[in-house]
């Protein structure tokens, strides 16, 4: 059984009818509906009762379902895999629920399509429709609604209120409830779902026939993805060692999907690996079990996290502080200041959790070497920054000395939503290039990708396929408009809002919107971010009244940060002014205070509405709607397809979200891709959307030896050795490369190029600050012969080929004999 492609457009009709709600198009302007929706009920109902009847199957050999769907009785091999087509049906019954059309199945549509999420793998779209539903009636099927209402939100108490089948219902709980609370075994549960389902097959009417075998598919795979099933197993330890932590009412009753195949790696055991896994797949969740195995089990009594930015270490420390509340288990965030802040005594007490930048950990083994014996534990989160000349061959380097440090035992984890080349990163950092838990088939929520398009008196959403988004979807009508703004002063050429720019038209969607939800505008650059600001301080300015984020916000939380903004930034700043708005800045250069500021109120649903550059990228944990993106290019380059992909992740975040919006605000991108000029920018932005074109995570210590390119005119330049003598570069020695460059090639340009051989400086010099701070150079100590073992243990020279790794250890040797000679020079 699989949708065909009748199925397909009328299920695209109908998400388009939703999305007019969504977006509060004018009834007049709905689109037609050739026919109706109600046509897929028997399909949509027909897949889920047939996928539901094989899940709830495997309890008769089985106490736990196998991990993939089983294909129902009667589907052939040409039919679709069940989780695929029990997808289409879950977004059938979403489309149906929010395209309003009829409300009277309000209740049993939003049961089916939460049971449907459920089954399907999609733990979290599932809670979302369970939190915002109204409780079935006990009327239907005879209560049966009710229980499968009662499993998916994890109540296993008996149902409050008469109905037919309350003896079974309340049996079935009872016994789901004892097995959660270490009573019951899975055989108890198995024999009684047996039980139930034989009953209601024997002598159920049809809906309750159907409703029983999705009652044994929920029992089935709540089972197979319990917490208590899965962690004694995959960690090796005996279930009464995790009873403490399974009674934290915190803690999950149930792994999701990527936390499931973290467990089957063996990763709870004490496998190092590297991990691929999608924003939004439950990575918190993830991190917390990997340290409550390690030290349940005594691998481990420190574990180190290292997060490359300020933000998500204070986000880590936030979520972990929540998790282990109560417990002997000691939290530490180290500060960005070189200074050593903690004190290892009382690190070194109890199982303690180390939180730290990459810099700073780098700052704290130097002071105290022993602390790298004691680490049982180091977590890498958003562990793919090896590349980018300013902070990847610190990073590189960090990592190397680690694995050069670290006991052998140590556990090594390093999680990434982006990462493209897993295996290469793998066996240089753990040995073992099979030892990756992949992302494949993960989808936490359903990703909705619009362009603007502005080619009539109104604008619209054009929607495409995000599997391939050169193909049209549906559209959604006449929702750009733009007002006529007051003149000022002197003015008398008349302006408008919005103009058919990114900025103005990603601001005008945002503050469309963000009634549904929170909103984040990325813009490439930072001043994009300031003149989105300045933007909207102007619109106030002139008098024109809109509906401003502040009036869905929380009034109290954005005066507060209004006024650190006053107080950090002054009373004039367009961030300021934007922040009495509801509107924050977020980027590179916005004060460490505000950014925690905003960062904690976004996640706190206290603020709506962010206007950023790729700090969003970051890790930081934005519970996101919609992203509109105003550009393509980060400065003079185009965003990565790995940034871009981790960006979109942020919008809609499973288990407050069913779907994530992302909107590309430029109207040219779409109205001129069949032009000439802009073919270019269609095709870029249709690249970005594309996952397999993910750049793989290169190391920048490797980049060092990459020629430089030009496009126009066309040139390719080889860097001779004597260029990379970067040490003590300065403006002098730079300009000396670039002349001798231009002596090569008259035809180069002089600005890229030094913009090219100053980024390789950075990156060399990075290199020998780490050799400063990291290696002594005592009098007759071999400074090559160090820094030669040091460059053969770098990712750079795992993925180089014979030639480039001699290239390598040259560049590094000389590096530290010019470190060397400095030191003994300054001695």
């Amino acid at each position: 059984m699989r949708p065909e492609a009748t199925a397909l457009t009328i299920l695209s009709t109908t998400r388009a009818r939703a999305k007019m709600h969504e977006f509060r198009v004018a009834p007049a302007d709905f689109n037609a509906l050739p026919r109706d929706p109600s046509m897929l009920f028997p399909l949509a109902i027909g897949i889920l009762g047939d996928v539901a009847a094989a899940v709830a199957d495997t309890l008769e050999g089985v106490a736990v379902a196998p991990a993939t769907l089983p294909r129902p009785l009667g589907w052939g091999e040409l039919d679709e895999d069940p989780q695929g087509v029990l997808r289409f049906a879950s977004i059938f019954f979403d489309a149906y629920l929010n395209a309003q059309l009829d409300a009277d199945l309000n209740t049993e549509f939003s049961l089916l399509c939460a049971a449907a999420y459920y089954i399907a793998g999609n733990v979290g779209s599932a809670t979302v429709i369970i939190r915002h539903m109204a409780a079935p009636d006990l009327g239907l099927a005879g209560g049966l609604g009710h229980l499968v209402y009662s499993i998916l939100k994890n109540s296993f108490f008996p149902i409050d209120g008469p109905h037919a089948h309350q003896a079974v219902t309340n049996q079935l709980l009872q016994a789901l409830g004892g097995y959660f609370s270490f009573e019951a075994e899975t055989g108890d549960i198995a024999e009684v779902c047996r039980a139930f389902r034989g009953y209601f097959h024997r002598s159920g009417s049809p809906r309750e026939l159907f409703y029983s075998d999705v009652v044994g598919a929920l029992c089935a795979l709540k089972l197979r993805n319990a917490a208590r099933t899965i962690l004694p197993t995959a960690s090796g330890m005996a279930p009464d060692i995790w009873r403490p932590a399974l009674a934290k009412p915190h803690f999950p009753i149930e792994l999701w999907p990527a936390q499931q195949r973290i467990a089957d790696a063996g990763v709870f055991a004490g496998r190092s690996v590297v991990i691929q896994m999608p924003t939004s797949a439950g990575k918190t969740r993830a991190t917390e079990i990997i340290i409550r195995s390690a030290f349940l089990s005594g691998r481990a009594h420190l574990a180190v996290i290292v997060a490359p930015y300020r933000s998500l270490c204070h986000d880590i420390r936030g979520d972990l502080v929540t998790a282990f509340a109560g417990e002997n288990v000691r939290l530490d965030e180290a500060s960005d200041a070189y200074q050593f802040d903690l004190a290892l005594d009382a690190l070194f007490a109890e199982d303690s959790v180390l939180i730290v930048t990459p810099e700073k950990l780098l700052y704290m083994l130097r002071r105290a070497p022993e602390l790298a014996e004691r680490i049982g534990l180091v977590i890498y989160d958003e562990g793919h920054q090896f590349d980018g000349m300013t902070r990847g061959p610190t990073y590189e380097l960090l990592l190397t000395s680690l694995r050069m440090s670290l006991p052998t035992e140590t556990q090594i984890v390093l999680i990434s939503a982006v990462i493209g080349n897993a295996p290469d990163v793998a066996a240089w950092l753990v040995g073992d290039s099979d030892a990756v838990v992949g992302a494949e088939g993960l989808l936490p929520t359903t990703k909705s990708i619009a362009f603007a398009s502005w080619q009539d008196q109104r604008g619209r959403l054009e929607y495409v396929k995000p599997e391939d988004p050169a193909e049209r979807e549906y559209f959604v009508p006449r929702i750009i408009a733009d007002i006529a703004l007051p003149l000022r002063g002197r003015e008398t050429a008349q302006r408008r809002f919005p103009e058919k720019t990114g900025g103005d038209v990603g601001l005008f969607l945002g503050l469309h919107v963000v009634r549904n939800g929170s909103v984040a505008i990325f813009c490439g650059r930072k001043d994009s971010v300031t003149k989105i600001c300045s933007r909207a301080a102007e619109i106030v300015d002139r008098g024109v009244e809109l509906e401003w984020p502040i009036e869905t916000s929380d009034a109290a939380e954005v005066e507060k940060i209004r006024a650190l903004c006053e107080l950090e930034l002054g009373a004039g700043a367009s961030a300021t002014r934007a922040a009495a708005l509801g509107l924050f800045a977020h980027h590179a250069d916005t004060p460490q205070g505000i950014r925690l500021a905003i960062e904690h109120a976004m996640k706190e649903g206290l603020a709506k509405f962010v206007i950023c550059t790729s700090t969003l990228a970051q890790g930081v944990n934005f519970p996101l709607k919609y992203l509109i993106v105003t550009s393509t290019r980060q400065g003079r380059e185009q965003i990565l397809v790995r940034d871009f992909h981790n960006l979109m992740g942020r919008a809609g975040r499973a288990g407050m979200h069913t779907e994530g919006s992302v909107i590309f605000s430029t109207p040219s991108i779409y109205d001129q891709r069949q032009q000439f000029l802009g073919r270019r920018t269609w095709n870029s932005a249709i690249e970005l959307l594309d996952a397999r074109n993910s750049e793989p995570s290169r190391s920048s210590i490797l980049s060092l030896f990459d020629p430089y390119q030009q496009r126009q005119p066309p040139i390719v330049q080889e860097i001779p050795p004597e260029w990379l003598d970067l040490v003590f570069a300065d403006a002098p020695r730079i300009n000396e490369i670039v002349a001798a460059a231009l002596a090569a090639q008259p035809n180069i340009s002089e600005r890229e190029f030094r913009g090219f051989i100053e980024g390789r400086a950075r990156a060399v010099q990075n290199v020998a600050a780490f050799l400063v701070a990291n290696m002594t150079f005592a009098e007759g100590e071999d400074a090559a012969e160090r820094t030669t073992e040091l460059a053969a243990n770098t990712l750079a020279y795992h993925l180089a080929d014979e030639e480039t790794r001699m290239r390598l250890v040259e560049v590094f040797r000389s590096i530290g004999v010019s470190v060397a000679d400095f030191a003994r020079l300054g001695q």
